[in-house]
């Protein structure tokens, strides 16, 4: 659910289609796992694996590499 909510923007209807899988993550709900929420989750697997999600680059467009790193984490990088 942590991946579907950080997708959720390109996904429409987002709370509506996982308001089953939701509720198995609440206090005191006993988690029972049937069709409803198999076929839930198995849209959303698809979904995230189709556009606008998962597409190839535009490289005709200028595009922004945002990273998350230190130079002593880098290869050949200084000491």
């Amino acid at each position: 659910m942590g991946l579907m909510n950080y997708y959720r923007r390109f996904l429409k209807d987002h709370a509506k289609k996982t308001e089953c899988l939701r509720h198995l993550l609440q206090h005191n709900v006993p988690f029972v796992w049937n069709s409803e929420q198999e076929e839930t989750f198995q849209s959303l697997k698809d979904a995230l694996c189709s556009a606008p999600i998962l597409e190839h680059a535009d490289m005709s467009k200028q595009m922004i590499l945002t990273t998350d790193g230190c130079s002593s984490g880098l290869q050949g990088g200084s000491k």
